[in-house]
């Protein structure tokens, strides 16, 4: 348990989330198994429109992959002068 489940393609899964419209980057993604057939997801993702769409239309692609715990951060796109920005620029990923 807590580990990748091998039977999703983890690649195939995060290039879901990058063709979404709006979506510029994702990255700190991580699926794992919480229990027998409990999926868990976390990401970050930077877009450059509507915050609560993208949310929306991610969640929807973690329903397509039985992902139904998920934790999501929309960020705002590269802008330091954005009264929004998260600076989430470290080594922890």
């Amino acid at each position: 348990m807590e580990a990748t489940p091998v039977d999703i393609d983890i690649e195939e899964f995060e290039t879901e989330f990058t063709n979404i419209e709006g979506v510029v980057n994702v990255h700190d993604f991580h699926v794992w198994l919480l229990g027998e057939g409990k999926l868990a997801m976390t990401a970050h993702i930077f877009t450059n429109t509507d915050a609560h769409t993208v949310l929306r239309k991610v969640t929807e692609v973690c329903r397509e992959y039985e992902v139904y715990h998920s934790t999501v951060q929309v960020e705002i796109i590269d802008n330091p002068e954005h009264p929004h920005y998260v600076d989430c620029k470290h080594e922890l990923h």
